[in-house]
């Protein structure tokens, strides 16, 4: 049941309260929109600060990566043993290692299975039989006629690039670095790997390593 409204003076004091009551409560609303607005802001601020760093961690994971497989290649080129390999294409025999711009071939110990080790023929090279180029390590058993085991080191391969140096002295100068390794029962000095990969759209990464055989 609805209290009957007062008249006279009680009337007025009775509308003024009505009032003010209605007042307030557009004042409520105006101060919890604002908040909102401002907690809105301070997200959107939050988000477009987030959102570059996220984009800068993954170009750091990237490029952290590539730097391992990089680290890899290297490291096993400088295990290469002084090993005649065995006839590939129309080379000859006779070569420890087969070094092509694009591609090297060598002997080295591999692991065969979880606890046994063995020589082995390792190629590095880039496959490019699927929709991204890929930077593959093929292992084939010197001592077994077996499959040949392939290892997707990187996908996304734009590049890469084996130099051959003869002699320390030439390491140094850039011009004495030859795209080619032909030569008979030798190994190189010195081995630079150099590797471009792009990802997804970002900058592309453009990692270098020099190696050098032990076994000289």
């Amino acid at each position: 049941m609805t209290a009957p409204r007062p008249t006279g003076h009680g009337h007025a004091g009775w509308v003024q309260a009505q009032n003010w009551q209605a007042g307030f409560g557009l004042l409520e609303v105006l101060i919890v929109l604002m908040i909102t607005g401002a907690m809105g802001l301070v997200m959107m601020s939050m988000l477009s600060q987030i959102r570059p760093l996220s984009e800068k961690q993954v170009q750091v994971e990237n490029i952290q990566s590539l730097q391992a497989v990089v680290r890899h290649v290297a490291r096993t080129i400088e295990s290469a043993e002084m090993l005649v390999l065995a006839p590939q294409g129309e080379k000859a025999g006779g070569l420890y290692l087969d070094g092509e711009a694009d591609s090297i071939r060598f002997a080295a110990v591999a692991r065969r299975g979880v606890r046994t080790t063995g020589l082995a023929e390792i190629q590095f090279t880039v496959d490019r039989s699927g929709r991204k180029p890929r930077l593959v390590q093929l292992v084939k058993d010197k001592r077994e006629r077996g499959d040949v085991q392939k290892i997707i080191l990187a996908d996304g391969i734009r590049s890469v690039k084996f130099g051959y140096a003869e002699g320390s002295a030439t390491r140094s100068d850039p011009e004495n670095w030859q795209n080619v390794w032909s030569t008979n029962a030798k190994l190189p000095s010195a081995i630079a790997v150099s590797v471009v990969q792009e990802r997804n759209g970002s900058e592309p990464i453009a990692l270098r390593a020099v190696a050098v055989p032990l076994a000289r």
